[in-house]
C-alpha cells in the first residue's frame, strides 16, 4: 500500500513541472512534506530507481552544473498517473 502511495506522490510532485526538470532536493522536500512518515533514504533511492527503470521519470543532466541531479516526469509517467 505504501509503495503505491510513494510512487504516486513522486509522480504527482513532478506533474506540475509539465516535463521540465525539478532538482532532486526540491522534489524530495515536496514528497517528504506530503508523506507521513517521511521517506527513509533507502525508500527514496529504491522508488526513484524503480520509476526510472520503468521509464516513468527521467534523470535530466544539467548543462551548467554537473553535480545537480534533477528529474522530470515522462509521458509514460503522466499516463500511469492518470490510471492510478
Amino acid at each position: 500500500m505504501r509503495t503505491k502511495l510513494i510512487r504516486q506522490t513522486i509522480l504527482e510532485a513532478l506533474k506540475p513541472a509539465q516535463g521540465y526538470a525539478l532538482p532532486v532536493d526540491a522534489l524530495r522536500m515536496h514528497v517528504d512534506a506530503l508523506l507521513r512518515p517521511p521517506l527513509t533514504e533507502e525508500e527514496w533511492s529504491s522508488h526513484i530507481e524503480w520509476l526510472e527503470d520503468k521509464c516513468l521519470i527521467v534523470r535530466i543532466p544539467c548543462e551548467f552544473d554537473d553535480e545537480l541531479v534533477q528529474f522530470a516526469i515522462t509521458e509514460k509517467g503522466r499516463v500511469a498517473l492518470r490510471t492510478l
